[in-house]
C-alpha cells in the first residue's frame, strides 16, 4: 500500500504539469512537463515500485524535491501568463496554489517541523473540483455563444431569404 501511495505522487504532479499545458500551451512548459513529469517523475516512480518501502522511503527527498520543482515551475509559468493578461492563468493559479500548499504542508509535517495532519489528499480534490468548476462555466459560456451564433445566422438567412425573394418579384414585374 506504501508503494502505491508513494507513486502516485509522481504521477499527480505529471497530471497536473500537462494539464496547466493544455489549457496554457506553451513548448518551453511542455518541456518543463515531459522534464519533469515524465522523466524525472517516471525514474522516481520506478525507483518506488522496484524497491523495498524501507530503501524508498529513505529517499523521500525525490518526491519532495518532485514537488517543489513542479510547484516553482508551475507557479511561475501560471503568473508570466497571469502577467500577460491570460484569465484562465489567474484561475487556475488559485487552483495550483491549494495543490502547492497541501504538498508543502505534508512536507514539512512529514519532516516534522510542523504539527498539522496529512492534507494533500484533501488539496487534490479541492484542486480536482476547481477544475470542474472551471470546465462547467466554460462549457456554460461555449453553449451560450453556440446559440448566439445559430440565432444571428438564422436571422441573417431570413434576410438573404427575404432579399432573394424581393429580387425575383422585381425581376417579375
Amino acid at each position: 500500500l506504501y508503494k502505491v501511495e508513494y507513486a502516485s505522487v509522481p504521477l499527480v504532479i505529471t497530471a497536473a504539469l500537462f494539464l496547466v499545458e493544455s489549457i496554457l500551451p506553451s513548448r518551453r512548459f511542455r518541456n518543463f512537463a515531459v522534464l519533469l513529469g515524465l522523466v524525472f517523475g517516471g525514474a522516481v516512480t520506478g525507483f518506488i515500485l522496484l524497491s523495498e518501502p524501507a530503501t524508498f522511503t529513505n529517499h523521500r527527498y525525490l518526491l519532495e524535491l518532485n514537488i517543489v520543482l513542479a510547484a516553482i515551475g508551475g507557479i511561475g509559468y501560471l503568473l508570466t501568463q497571469a502577467r500577460n493578461g491570460h484569465k484562465q492563468a489567474v484561475e487556475l493559479l488559485g487552483a495550483v496554489a491549494i495543490l502547492a500548499l497541501g504538498a508543502f504542508n505534508d512536507i514539512l509535517y512529514n519532516n516534522q517541523v510542523i504539527q498539522t495532519a496529512y492534507v494533500s489528499s484533501y488539496s487534490v480534490m479541492v484542486f480536482a473540483l476547481i477544475q470542474a468548476l472551471l470546465l462547467a462555466r466554460e462549457t456554460r459560456r461555449l453553449e451560450s455563444e453556440k446559440n448566439h451564433l445559430r440565432s444571428t445566422t438564422l436571422a441573417q438567412a431570413n434576410e438573404i431569404s427575404l432579399g432573394q425573394q424581393h429580387a425575383r418579384e422585381l425581376t417579375d414585374a
